[in-house]
């Protein structure tokens, strides 16, 4: 049958049948054809279409967008949970092995946490190269350049010899040479000669010293005696002495000096006063002088060199009982007590001996006052105090038993205030 068929029309103005697009499909009948795309008026060409794949579709057109319901999505936006996009898919491979033969299609691959695997090119060689360094280091040729930074001995230093040293002079630092061979200087060397080659110089040089001629100026340091000084042989000739007198020769006769000053000599009886302290006196002591004075001169500080003081007629000064500087002066108040009370407070590893001792008696009793060169120690000595009295010496020494000690005073009777002043004098 043909294609297409004329379809009556009813209704007002009709102008007859319409012949409609159909397909003939046989016992199947017509089927009718709509126009799916826009074309010229009166065209009837169809969107090519096939049995196997159906309708054929040329998208020319992409409406754009940058949504969340778009395929596609801006630069730089920001990722929010159910953005529609095209996803491209990778492999979870937590041990790496082969998806395909070689040639094929494969998908990505990612590790557990979505990293995506890559091999660099060199990996192999890279692998091998750094186990190498970690089990045996790795030779550095060339010149490496190290920062400042602290150096230790923990370890051997390989000793590192240049290939050649150029041509002159080379200063090549400090070296310290911990040993010598016996014969540092190879068994070629030449013999030991003080004219020879370098090697039998350098060999002389090492079995007798170097020589040294003429003047050498040795600056100021510090001398010890520990060694041995070599004896310089005995001089002959002329000298001369030059001193205030004039200029004075001086001659080696067969061992003795002969001195020329065209006078006469004084003879000196020799002197020594050099015998030690506690030692027996010998000799000719030098003499002693003092400085003569009429007024006190200014003190010099503890343990100094001073002169020995002298009047005018060269009598020797002398202060009783010692220098001043070694006295103590305490004053006590006793008052309506019978106890032992320090008089004279003691100093550490010093006797304290009593030269002054004043006691006033104040009140209208009379009282006996012990005195004690230690607290509760031995009586040295009593003073009876009569009332409203004044008693005491002066001059005397009583001296104490035991060094660093008090000197104490007990009132026999407790009486109104009883004064007591005392001055004492350390010594050792």
């Amino acid at each position: 049958m043909a294609d297409n068929v004329n379809v009556p029309i009813s209704g007002t103005g009709d102008t007859g049948p319409v012949n409609v697009a159909t397909d003939d499909c046989g016992s199947g009948g017509h089927v009718g054809l709509g126009k799916l795309a826009i074309s010229a008026d009166g065209d009837r060409t169809l969107i090519p279409a096939d049995a196997t794949n159906g309708l054929d579709v040329d998208v020319t057109r992409v409406i754009p967008g940058t949504s969340a319901t778009h395929l596609g999505k801006a630069e730089d936006a920001v990722h929010s949970s159910g953005d529609v996009g095209v996803m491209m898919l990778a492999i979870r491979k937590d041990t790496a092995a082969a998806v395909a033969a070689d040639g094929d299609y494969v998908p990505l691959q990612t590790d557990a946490n979505g990293r995506l695997v890559v091999l660099e090119q060199y990996s192999p060689d890279i692998k091998a190269f750094l186990d190498t360094i970690t089990n045996t280091g790795h030779p550095i040729t060339g010149t490496v350049t190290v920062g400042s930074h602290a150096v230790t001995n923990a370890g051997t230093f390989a000793v590192q010899v240049s290939s050649a040293l150029p041509a002159g002079n080379n200063n090549i630092g400090d070296v310290d040479v911990a040993t010598v061979p016996a014969d540092p200087f190879g068994a070629n060397a030449d013999a030991a000669s003080a004219t020879g080659s370098i090697s039998a110089k350098l060999r002389f040089i090492a079995g007798t010293g170097i020589p040294i001629t003429g003047t050498v100026t040795v600056g100021s340091h510090a001398v010890t005696n520990a060694g041995t000084f070599a004896v310089q042989a005995a001089q002959s000739g002329t000298w001369t002495v030059t001193g205030a007198g004039g200029t004075f020769p001086v001659t080696d006769s067969g061992g003795s000096l002969t001195v020329d000053n065209g006078g006469t000599f004084a003879v000196q009886a020799a002197c020594a006063g050099d015998v030690a302290h506690d030692s027996a006196d010998s000799g000719n002591p030098v003499k002693v002088g003092g400085r003569a004075m009429t007024t006190a001169r200014t003190a010099v500080a503890d343990g100094d060199r001073a002169d020995l003081a002298v009047d005018v007629q060269g009598r020797v000064i002398t202060e009783p009982y010692g220098p001043r500087e070694l006295d103590v002066m305490q004053a006590t108040v006793i008052t309506s007590s019978t106890a032992e009370t320090t008089v004279v407070t003691a100093v550490a590893s010093t006797f304290l001996d009593i030269i002054d001792v004043i006691v006033c008696n104040k009140s209208a009793s009379a009282t006996l006052v012990t005195f004690k060169d230690s607290t509760s120690g031995t009586t040295r000595f009593y003073l009876y105090v009569p009332a409203g009295a004044t008693v005491g010496f002066s001059g005397q020494r009583w001296p104490q038993a035991t060094v660093n000690n008090n000197w104490t005073a007990t009132c026999g009777t407790s009486v109104d205030s009883v004064y007591i002043s005392i001055r004492a004098r350390k010594t050792k």
